[in-house]
């Protein structure tokens, strides 16, 4: 980022209330009743329901609705291990696109922990309080073993959903992009470049959408040159920080090349350079002023959605799916205006619109229903879901509610907004 940039950063997270995230009631708790309900002796009665039944605790608390986003500061993108303290603006960030995208409430725990076996008894101490858990910025292959064996172990959600949710958007765009070019998916020729754990989780989903291993590349970083690797091929995955494809690599590849630079320090001029080179090719990158980008935002508040909704034990493969093809569908069609006018631009499915934009509400509605469906498919829920209008009602309504946070002038300056925080309106069953 440009000086300019970094300042801005700063600037934003430091102006009015500093940092990006507060916690508010959702009961009325003005008079002595209310407080009398709310705390003692109110609270007492659901906590013995839940003593005698631990369901009830979806039924009387927050824990259904609730995420831990956990990290012990050790893999921050692009600056490697600052402390768990210095992971606490991305966490809160993170904790921000839930609640304003899903409906999701989120608390960022910062664990000051580098000991792999006490973090593991550390979020097993906490898991009560929450539905889910997603591990952020944790070195690997610590992140790995912590995700696997609280997973046996919580029965809830436990996930590295960063891995996840990248490999997500990388399965939808190359199924849309596969469309564009005219090339089947399961033809394939694809070489990716780094990052152990994001390659691993994106080639066993890739390989679940039909494209085999033997059509798949993972490259040698200890080589100087990668020409005989990439030439011919139709995809080129890019994850790390480094290695930037040649010139000379981008002209051997096949035609109308599909390309994910996936690269935190890629600047705008690096997208441009590869179009010129490969005019017929068609970019991803993960920056938000270039056309297609690969987001995060586009998939992790909604799996969690559906597998809260479900009260689901995990987040499987065929979730993953349902999400693949529900974010790909999307794209397809016409685009919200208020999502254009968000982006000045004309959206349409083509070589500049493989993948929705982060800000579509249309996500929240058909990623968590493919996510939930697969879910109770699957036999992971525990929830079923019966009315599948009615859920999506629920969901819309979760919209109209998150939509209240994320907009600064209208949260703190609207007197009926502030109505809104002492007095907000519950979320229906469906």
């Amino acid at each position: 980022m440009s000086e300019k940039e970094i300042k801005k950063a700063l600037f934003y997270h430091s102006k009015d209330r500093p940092g990006k995230t507060e916690i508010i009631p959702t009961k009325p708790l003005c008079t002595p009743e209310e407080m009398a309900l709310a705390y003692t002796p109110g609270a007492i009665f659901p906590a013995a329901g839940i003593s005698k039944e631990r369901w009830n605790a979806y039924k009387y608390t927050n824990k259904g609705n609730l995420v831990a986003v956990i990290s012990n500061g050790s893999a921050i993108p692009g600056k490697g291990n600052l402390g768990a303290l210095a992971s606490k603006p991305i966490l809160e960030g993170k904790s921000a696109l839930f609640k304003l995208r899903a409906d999701i409430d989120a608390f960022d725990i910062e664990l000051g922990e580098e000991n792999t076996e006490r973090m593991i008894q550390e979020i097993q101490a906490m898991a009560p309080t929450f539905g889910a858990i997603s591990l952020e910025d944790i070195s690997q292959p610590r992140s790995h073993e912590i995700e696997n064996r609280l997973q046996k172990l919580l029965g809830i959600p436990v996930v590295e959903d960063k891995s996840l949710s990248i490999a997500v958007c990388i399965g939808a765009a190359t199924l849309n992009a596969s469309e564009l070019v005219l090339k089947e998916p399961k033809t394939l020729k694809i070489v990716i470049n780094g990052s152990e754990d994001l390659s691993t989780t994106t080639i066993r989903l890739l390989n679940k959408l039909g494209i085999e291993d033997k059509n798949i590349l993972l490259l040698n970083n200890e080589k100087k040159s990668h020409i005989e690797d990439i030439t011919g091929s139709d995809v080129y995955i890019e994850f790390t920080q480094e290695n930037i494809i040649s010139k000379e690599e981008l002209i051997s590849m096949a035609p109308r090349p599909i390309l994910f630079m996936l690269n935190d320090n890629a600047i705008d001029s690096d997208y441009y350079s590869m179009l010129l080179v490969r005019p017929d090719s068609i970019i991803a990158t993960m920056h938000h002023e270039q056309p297609n980008q690969i987001c995060e935002a586009l998939v992790f508040p909604y799996l969690f959605r559906g597998a809260l909704d479900t009260y689901s034990t995990m987040i499987t493969d065929s979730m993953l799916l349902a999400a693949i093809r529900s974010i790909a569908g999307i794209a397809h069609h016409p685009v919200p205006y208020s999502v254009e006018k968000a982006y000045h631009r004309r959206l349409e499915f083509g070589k500049e619109y493989i993948l929705p934009k982060p800000n579509d509400n249309r996500l929240l509605t058909e990623v968590s229903s493919a996510v939930a469906l697969a879910a109770i498919e699957g036999g992971i829920a525990r929830r079923n879901i019966i009315n599948w209008k009615e859920y999506r009602n629920t969901l819309l309504s979760r919209m109209e509610h998150g939509s209240r946070y994320g907009n600064h002038t209208r949260h703190h300056n609207s007197r009926e907004n502030k109505l809104h925080r002492r007095y907000i309106r519950g979320i229906p069953e469906f």
